[in-house]
C-alpha cells in the first residue's frame, strides 16, 4: 500500500511547509527497517520525473533511505546510483560511511553494538556510521538484541544514533516489551 501510494504521487505534491509529499514518504519509509524495500527504493531513484530541483530531493531522500536499509549485497547497486544520482559530498559521504561498517560488520550484530557506543562515531561529521549500525541492528537483530542496545546507550551521546537505537528496540518490539521499557525509563529518569 505504500510503495502503490508513492508511486501515485507526482514530484510536485508537497506538505507543509512546502516540501516534497514524496522525500517525506521516503524518509518514513526508512522507519519501516526493511531492506527488502531497498530494490523498490532503486527502482524509484531512476524513475522519477517532473521539476528537475523537486526530483533532485526526492532522490537524495530516497538515496538517503537506501543508504539506511541496505545490507552488504546490495552496495554495489547502491553506490552506482549514489555515483550517478547522488550528492557529490553529503550522499557519497554517509555512502562511505555505511558502507564501510556494512563491510566490517557484514552480519554481526556484536559489531554493529560497538559501532553505536563508539566515541569516533559519536561526532557530527561521522555520526551515519552509527545509525547505519542503529538500523542494521534493527534489520538483522533478533529479541535478545534489544537489551543489549538498551545496555549502550548509555554510551551513546550522539542524539541521532541514539534516537535511530531506540527506533531499532521498538521495531524489535512489536508486541511491546514491558521490561526494556522499565530499563529505558530508567535511563530516562537518570538523564534527568
Amino acid at each position: 500500500a505504500f510503495q502503490s501510494a508513492f508511486e501515485k504521487l507526482p514530484a510536485s505534491a508537497t506538505v507543509p511547509p512546502g516540501d516534497p509529499a514524496k522525500s517525506a514518504l521516503a524518509e518514513a519509509a526508512s522507519s519501516m527497517m526493511d531492506a527488502s524495500l531497498v530494490p523498490w527504493l532503486f527502482k524509484e531513484i531512476k524513475s522519477q520525473k517532473g521539476d528537475k530541483e523537486q526530483v533532485d530531493i526526492i532522490q537524495s531522500s530516497l538515496l538517503q533511505t537506501a543508504m539506511k536499509l541496505a545490507k552488504k549485497e546490495q552496495l554495489d547497486d547502491l553506490k552506482k546510483l549514489v555515483d550517478s544520482e547522488g550528492d557529490k559530498t553529503v550522499d557519497q559521504q554517509n555512502y562511505k560511511l555505511a558502507a564501510d561498517v556494512v563491510n566490517a560488520c557484514t552480519d554481526n550484530v556484536g559489531c554493529y553494538l560497538a559501532k553505536i557506543e563508539d566515541p569516533a562515531v559519536q561526532e557530527r561529521n561521522a555520526q551515519f556510521t552509527g545509525i547505519k549500525a542503529a538500523y542494521m541492528l534493527a534489520i538483522i537483530g533478533n529479541d535478545a538484541t534489544k537489551g543489549e542496545i538498551v545496555k549502550r546507550l548509555p554510551k551513546v551521546k550522539n542524539d541521532a544514533i541514539r534516537f535511530v537505537s531506540v527506533l531499532a528496540i521498538d521495531h524489535l518490539s512489536p508486541k511491546g516489551d514491558t521490561k526494556i521499557a522499565g530499563e529505558l525509563q530508567a535511563l530516562v529518569d537518570a538523564d534527568k
